[in-house]
This record gives C-alpha cells, sequence and structure tokens, in this order.
C-alpha cells in the first residue's frame, strides 16, 4: 500500500476504501484523466 500512495501523491490521485464487515474490502485507486 505504501507504493500506491506515493505513486497516487505523485500524480494527484486518492484512494477509496470501502468495507463491509463479513465480506472484505476494496480499495479504490484513482488518478486524474489529464496526466
Amino acid at each position: 500500500m505504501n507504493i500506491c500512495k506515493r505513486i497516487l501523491q505523485a500524480h494527484d490521485g486518492r484512494i477509496e476504501v470501502k468495507s463491509t464487515i463479513g465480506k472484505g474490502t476494496t480499495f479504490t485507486m484513482i488518478i486524474p484523466k489529464d496526466l
């Protein structure tokens, strides 16, 4: 996750996290389209 965080910071991106008890966690990494 640390490498993902650094890449996203370098490209003004973000990480969204959605967690459901008993089902798991989904991580979505978003990078702006205009790179």
